[in-house]
């Protein structure tokens, strides 16, 4: 019997043509002698390994090597912000690395608006909508007192990027404070309204991109809500509480709390005021601002009549631990003159972590700067407070009057944070 050769293709990019013998695997044949009743082959085969005539052809001259592409790492975050010239309330987008090194003009100067919908392509704001005042006149207890009281209508409005397509989608009251949910189609902002016992409180209005009322968040009896910031998959809403009859440093003045959207019960992170909230993105943190006071004495409450310092940045994990200040720029020591107190009292403002919560950048103003117009520098620091750097510093006035602790000095740059790249 003459033996069978089969040819079988292995391989994809080479072709392998194997030719076996398969006279040589009479053991793997049904009809084998070795399977005969019997089991006595008749003759004995010769090694498979001897007998085996294996031939490659390949058809091509070589295996191609894979290429290894390498892309290039994306490039680093940068702060960005804007700042005013005197005189002027709009001015150019610089952008600047957290190290304080490459400052340049933005390379695109429409990030000016921070609070786009991210589904809409529309900014939000409030909008004064009308503003009176009258003079007033009287004596108290206190003695004899002037001035102007009055009030101010606000609104939320939504409007392309450029300003164009104004839209006002709230009236009559004041309502302050708007953000996009981050799916872009949800509004929240705080809506003045009155409370129990003929108090004025801050509830968190809710609403649909295009104005359609969604209802709101407001606070129980006693309490007032502040500074309100979406979590990053927007399902909650954190707000500093605040009592409308205890002061925010007293113990049980104030909270940072998180409010569900699904009606499920708030919950406090900590306490104490933190203001001007800002979630991380990853949403195990919220970054705030807190002002210190001066204790006298030995006593380490809170009581009327200590001093305010200065603000700093702190953060506020929302696993339970307690928050930590990252910046320390508030002395610790009251100062002991007018033109101290306003060169060295810090205010610190518009905290923001950077893509990778990694960093927070803020706005940060001596006191008298605030008072002379507004010049402030911009800040960041790594969220475990261990490196901060000014990246940003404008002109400070040359002179100051120590008898009123006011800079002799025009008005200054106006500068704002507005994010990160």
């Amino acid at each position: 019997m003459k033996p069978r050769r089969v040819m079988a293709a292995l391989g994809t990019a080479t072709s392998v043509i194997l030719m076996l013998d398969l006279a040589a695997f009479g053991a793997i044949h049904p009809r084998s002698s070795l399977l005969r009743s019997g089991g006595t082959p008749r003759s004995q085969p010769p090694p498979v390994l001897a007998t085996a005539a294996i031939h490659a052809t390949s058809t091509t001259t070589a295996t191609p090597v894979p290429t290894t592409v390498t892309s290039a790492p994306p490039p680093p975050p940068r702060i960005l912000f804007s700042h005013s010239p005197p005189g002027t309330s709009h001015g150019p987008v610089m952008s600047v690395l957290p190290d304080g090194t490459g400052l340049q003009p933005a390379a695109n100067p429409s990030v000016r608006v921070t609070q786009l919908s991210s589904s809409r392509g529309l900014q939000v704001y409030s909008k004064t909508i009308s503003s009176t005042s009258h003079p007033y006149s009287g004596c108290g207890i206190a003695g004899c007192s002037s001035g102007y009281v009055g009030s101010t209508e606000a609104g939320i409005a939504v409007a392309q990027p450029d300003g164009s397509g104004e839209r006002v989608l709230t009236s009559g009251g004041y309502d302050v404070d708007p953000s996009f949910s981050p799916d872009g189609d949800t509004i929240a902002y705080l809506r003045h309204q009155e409370g129990g016992h003929g108090a004025t409180v801050d509830a968190v209005g809710l609403m649909s991109w295009d104005g359609v009322p969604l209802g709101a968040l407001r606070p129980p009896d006693g309490w007032t809500y502040a500074s309100p910031v979406w979590s990053p998959d927007g399902t909650s809403i954190a707000v500093e509480r605040r009592s409308t009859s205890v002061p925010d440093e007293q113990a049980g003045g104030s909270a940072v709390m998180v409010l569900p959207l699904d009606g499920g019960p708030p919950r406090q992170v900590a306490s104490g005021p933190f203001r001007d909230l800002a979630w991380s993105h990853g949403g195990r943190e919220l970054a705030g601002v807190r002002t210190r006071y001066v204790r006298y004495g030995t006593r380490t409450a809170w009581q009327p009549g200590d001093h305010p310092t200065g603000d700093d940045v702190w953060v506020v994990p929302l696993d339970g631990s307690a928050p930590r200040n990252v910046t320390n720029l508030a002395p610790a020591q009251e100062p002991s003159t007018f033109c101290e107190t306003n060169l060295s009292m810090v205010r610190a403002s518009k905290p923001a972590w950077s893509p990778d919560d990694t960093h927070v950048a803020f706005l940060e103003s001596a006191t008298s700067d605030v008072s002379s117009g507004g010049v402030s520098d911009v800040g960041v620091v790594d969220s475990s407070g261990r490196h901060r750097v000014t990246v940003f510093s404008s002109p400070r006035p040359a002179h100051c009057d120590p008898r009123t602790g006011m800079s002799q000095a025009p008005r200054g740059e106006i500068v704002a944070v507005l994010g990160w790249s």
